[in-house]
């Protein structure tokens, strides 16, 4: 279903750094992968090719993007309403495809032991990462939620 809705796009990898501010491109970005956790937290684990958009900066951070671009928001897991959050906040800006993926780093972290398709960047201490992911309930309201295998689809041709 989210990935008949990016067909033709070329995944590409997204290479952003510091605090949300993006190197020039020459190209669109296919979609932003955006961690809005806080400095620590993204430094100690983060899926690769994400950015670093810490929640309360994501509305000024956004606001040169194009809003056609797919935008998927993740924080660290189900009990943590920032990933969620800032989607709204991106579907109020007039983005047209934005996602949460609210298993977040913790269920990305403990998929990774298991499969090495899930890769982690950064130490991964946390202890929030070791607590159990559990299945998310049906999204409500107007943010749309994407499944770990989802965003797997989507950053699989990307070779992040």
């Amino acid at each position: 279903m989210l990935l008949k809705k990016l067909t033709g796009l070329a995944l590409t990898a997204i290479l952003l750094a510091g605090c949300g501010q993006p190197q020039a491109q020459k190209e669109k970005p296919a979609f932003y992968l955006v961690n809005v956790l806080d400095d620590a937290s993204f430094a100690d684990a983060h899926i690769p090719g994400s950015i670093h958009i810490d929640f309360m900066k994501v509305k000024a951070a956004a606001q040169d993007w194009d809003r056609n671009t797919p935008i998927v928001t993740y924080c660290s897991n189900a009990f943590c309403s920032a990933s969620k959050d800032a989607a709204k906040s991106l579907l109020d800006l007039g983005f047209k495809q934005v996602w949460a993926y609210e298993g977040g780093m913790a269920e990305w972290y403990q998929l990774s032991l298991a499969d090495t398709n899930y890769k982690v960047e950064g130490p991964a201490k946390a202890p929030y990462l070791q607590q159990k992911v559990a299945p998310l309930a049906p999204a409500t309201g107007p943010v749309k939620i994407i499944s770990a295998q989802e965003l797997q689809k989507m950053l699989s041709p990307a070779r992040l």
